[in-house]
């Protein structure tokens, strides 16, 4: 955690000045003043500025290290459906111990696996407020295996 700390404010002290964006009323600092956007694979040169982005986004222990991030984008099964196919087995596993009721746990803000999870046929029960240590909350899911 103090490692993190110490990257995040050396991070921190190297970002551009306030005064490099637009600034509109009330503070609110305008990014997107030009509307158009070029997506594109990640490039490894582009690796370290992705890991600060990271960094800043995400808190309390729970970015990635700069070296699962190279992990990631160099690994050669990475963007493969590995995560369905993951789920997908687990369930398979499931089912052969006769079980018939999966309930998994998912960061509200998590947007992209809970689509995952609809995906794949689980549903939304309750809201988990305060869940995490980070004080966000969760989603409980569940799917019927019968």
């Amino acid at each position: 955690m103090a490692v993190l700390k110490k990257i995040r404010s050396r991070w921190l002290s190297q970002a551009p000045p306030p005064g490099d964006y637009p600034i509109l009323a009330d503070n609110v600092v305008s990014l997107a003043a030009d509307p158009r956007y070029d997506i594109r694979p990640l490039s490894i040169s582009q690796l370290d500025e992705c890991w600060r982005l990271d960094q800043r986004c995400f808190v309390d222990g729970e970015a990635y290290s700069r070296d699962t991030f190279e992990y990631l984008l160099t690994a050669p099964e990475g963007r493969r459906h590995l995560a369905k196919r993951l789920m997908l087995r687990v369930e398979e596993g499931f089912r052969r111990r006769n079980i018939r009721m999966v309930r998994l746990e998912v960061r509200s803000l998590n947007v992209s696996a809970q689509e995952l999870y609809l995906c794949l046929g689980y549903t939304v029960t309750q809201r988990l407020p305060k869940y995490y240590s980070n004080g966000g909350d969760g989603l409980l899911m569940v799917k019927s295996l019968a």
